[in-house]
């Protein structure tokens, strides 16, 4: 036997919510299916994130070696700061068209986009908004068009693994 931690999701999904999803991954496959590689390179997506003002470091990237029989390091806990502005990053196959920034409390969703952008600020620290917007920007520069283009064709198995589990 062993002791497992339930996993973290965004929110639960409604039925009316996931139906809505499947309907949608459905519609978006069959459109694939007819317009081919021209379907992803109309394409045009966009996702929001907060980026804080710091974002801590996971565990993995603040474990320590030790020798055996020592005691593990201890570490404080930290908080996430209070300041943080929303980043909305409207994008394509080919690069990012567009970001917004806002302060006010929206509720963000998350995607494939984000995952890296996630590692790139843990452990860094920005005392206001124009810190945290310019390494934003600065990231997203440095960003391939491969970069983008594997995002958009990453919707096709998004919406195909949708609608399997509705199938099963």
């Amino acid at each position: 036997m062993r002791k497992l931690c339930s996993k973290w999701v965004p929110r639960l999904l409604t039925p009316d919510q996931k139906q809505q999803r499947i309907d949608d991954s459905e519609t978006f496959l069959s459109m694939l299916k007819r317009n081919g590689t021209d379907f992803f390179r109309r394409y045009l997506t966009m996702d929001e994130t907060w980026i804080h003002y710091y974002t801590t470091e996971s565990s993995q990237q603040s474990s320590e070696w030790v020798v055996f029989g020592e005691s593990r390091p201890k570490r404080p806990k930290t908080q996430i700061s209070a300041g943080k502005v929303m980043a909305s990053v409207f994008w394509d196959a080919y690069e990012i068209l567009f970001i917004d920034y806002l302060e006010k409390d929206l509720a963000p969703s998350d995607y494939w986009l984000f995952s890296d952008l996630k590692k790139h600020l843990q452990g860094k620290r920005y005392r206001k908004n124009e810190e945290a917007i310019a390494d934003t920007e600065a990231y997203f520069k440095g960003k391939s068009s491969a970069f983008s283009k594997n995002g958009i064709e990453r919707l096709e198995k998004r919406w195909t693994e949708c609608v399997a589990v509705d199938e099963n």
